[in-house]
């Protein structure tokens, strides 16, 4: 079973050479890489053709896969594994906690999660813009890799914001205006205890990370037009009125602002969310049906 993307010429080669079944599950292709495919066909379509099962996210990657040449009998639609996430009990419970440790119960509290250097100003910009309305709020900004984490506390400085970094255990007070999210395995739980969510990555060239895991909690999605990675669940999000797309800092700004000020928005955000993760689970039962026929 190899996973998505992860396409390796020689490696399909040997394991055919040795009479190995392959399924390529949750596969994906963007019509991006589907072109870049197509220029190296000599080399793709024989790797392709060594798969005797592709269990693809959506219709649009199964016309992909086809038009480079993988048997249409072997193409299986089984939507995204994403889709069934599980959310735990205990990460609900952890999260209302620290909102009550915080004292922000009642203040509005979002998240940036997933964000890259060339977003930290657009994120803390649009703070700055909600904070104009609402001097209480309080921002969980998340940077993406380990080795940004002192790079997004300059930039918080710079920005002259009040923060406190959660790898030192630092205290938030009532003139907290920014947490540093700067730990590993903590942004689901900082998902879980904010009231709107941007996911980064998506303001830069990146092509963005996944939304999901805000939607399937219930908060209203933001993300900036570079999403291609996660095009076809930010366009059910986006579809069902789950998600928006911002274009800039002040864009987010206004758009966090409108929420906040509009709590019918925030939960007409947070029903269509849960609705379009509810309406898709099912792949990792119809992905494991396809490989015990597979065997």
């Amino acid at each position: 079973m190899i996973m998505e993307t992860e396409l390796w010429p020689n490696l399909i080669h040997q394991l055919k050479a040795r009479g190995t079944n392959i399924m390529l599950t949750n596969a994906r292709l963007s019509a991006k890489s589907a072109v870049n495919y197509q220029k190296r066909a000599r080399l793709v379509t024989p790797m392709l053709q060594c798969l005797d099962v592709v269990a693809v996210q959506t219709a649009q990657e199964a016309q992909r896969f086809q038009s480079l040449g993988v048997e249409p009998q072997k193409i299986h639609v089984c939507g995204s594994l994403k889709f069934d996430i599980q959310i735990q009990a205990e990460v609900i419970t952890r999260a209302k906690s620290l909102r009550a440790d915080w004292s922000k119960l009642t203040a509005p509290v979002w998240i940036a999660g997933s964000v890259h250097p060339g977003e930290f100003f657009a994120v803390l910009d649009a703070h700055q813009r909600l904070l104009e309305s609402r001097s209480d709020a309080l921002l969980i900004m998340v940077p993406r890799h380990p080795e940004q984490f002192d790079a997004a506390a300059k930039a918080v400085e710079n920005a002259g914001l009040n923060y406190a970094r959660r790898s030192r255990g630092e205290t938030l007070t009532s003139t907290t205006q920014v947490l540093l999210g700067d730990t590993m395995g903590e942004l689901l739980l900082f998902y879980a205890a904010g009231d709107q969510a941007f996911v980064g990555g998506t303001l830069i060239d990146n092509g963005g990370h996944n939304p999901l895991e805000p939607a399937a909690l219930g908060l209203p999605v933001y993300v900036g037009p570079n999403h291609w990675d996660f095009a076809e669940i930010t366009n059910l999000l986006r579809e069902a009125g789950a998600l928006s797309v911002e274009h800039s800092g002040d864009e987010l700004g206004q758009a966090l602002v409108n929420t906040f000020e509009r709590p019918e928005l925030l939960q007409a955000a947070k029903l269509a969310g849960l609705a379009v993760v509810r309406a898709n689970v099912g792949a990792l039962e119809k992905q494991a049906q396809l490989y015990e026929s597979m065997t």
